[in-house]
C-alpha cells in the first residue's frame, strides 16, 4: 500500500527537524584554559572554526582567563580577551581581527582662553559721488522705449 502525500510529507519534515536537533546539540563547545593569549587564540580558531587574525609578536605576553563550557560564539571570544588589552573586530567577510583596545584617552584640557575682543567701531560704507541714474523714456525718433542718462544732454 502506497502512502498518501499528506503523510510523506509530515514524515519528511519530522525527519528534518530531527536532524535539526540533532545538529544542534553537536554544536562545538570552547574548553580554553588560562593562560598565554597567542596559543589560547589558536585553540579557539580551531574549535570554533572561526579565522583570526592577529600578529603573534603584538600578542607576546599577553594573558588570557581562560573560557569553559560555551558555546562558540562571539561572545566566547569576547570572553577570552576579556582582561588581556585586545578586543576582536569583526569584518564583512566573516574574519576576525584581534586589535588592541584603545586606551583611555586623558580628560581633554580646557582650549586657552582668548582675550576678550573689543567692540568694532561701526563704519559706514564708503561715500561715493552721486552716479547718473539712467531712466527709459521715449524717443522721439522710432517712438520705442530707450535709455537716457538724466543729467546729460543731447548734443546738436
Amino acid at each position: 500500500m502506497k502512502p498518501s502525500r499528506p503523510l510523506r510529507a509530515l514524515l519528511l519534515s519530522l525527519a528534518c527537524t530531527a536532524a535539526l536537533a540533532a545538529q544542534a546539540q553537536t554544536a562545538p563547545r570552547i574548553d580554553i584554559p588560562a593562560g598565554d593569549l597567542a596559543a589560547a587564540l589558536d585553540v579557539y580558531a580551531r574549535q570554533s572554526g572561526t579565522q583570526l587574525v592577529y600578529r603573534a609578536d603584538q600578542l607576546k605576553g599577553a594573558r588570557t582567563p581562560g573560557v569553559k563550557g560555551q558555546a562558540a560564539s562571539p561572545q566566547a571570544l569576547d570572553a577570552l580577551l576579556k582582561g588581556s588589552g585586545y578586543r576582536a573586530q569583526r569584518d564583512a567577510s566573516g574574519a576576525v581581527v584581534i586589535v588592541p583596545q584603545a586606551a583611555a584617552k586623558p580628560a581633554a584640557a580646557a582650549p586657552p582662553r582668548r582675550a576678550p575682543r573689543r567692540p568694532r567701531r561701526h563704519r559706514p560704507w564708503p561715500m561715493t559721488p552721486r552716479s547718473p541714474i539712467c531712466r527709459p523714456c521715449k524717443s522721439p525718433d522710432r517712438g520705442s522705449r530707450a535709455l537716457r542718462w538724466k543729467g546729460l544732454r543731447r548734443s546738436p
